[in-house]
């Protein structure tokens, strides 16, 4: 087996690779890094989660202004005429005629 030789005054986190093997120095020793291979593809996306529940309700609205009045309708029909009033009392009798019983007995 080679022997490996490591730089003499490494700065923590420095890289140092050998053929296809790694390591990083921790400020105290160097470790083995693991090394990944290239990325693979995407997978397939995975089905939609359920749809979650319905929120609440927002408050309601301030009213609105109040409309125009409309116009006046027409005007109705005009009703009957009322019953007639009873008759009133007979009033008194006059004062006789004196000029006529004169002439007749003359």
């Amino acid at each position: 087996m080679t022997a490996i030789n490591f730089p003499d005054s490494p700065t923590v986190d420095d890289i140092h690779v050998v053929g296809n093997r790694s390591w990083k120095w921790t400020g105290s020793i160097w470790e083995s890094v693991a090394i990944s291979g290239p990325t693979g593809p995407t997978g397939p996306a995975g089905s939609n989660g359920a749809t979650g529940p319905t929120g609440a309700n927002g408050a309601d609205g301030a009213t609105g202004p109040t409309g125009a009045n409309g116009a006046n309708g027409a005007t109705g029909p005009t009703g009957a005429n009322g019953a007639n009033g009873a008759t009133g009392p007979t009033g008194p009798a006059g004062e006789p005629n004196f000029s006529s019983f004169l002439l007749m007995g003359a």
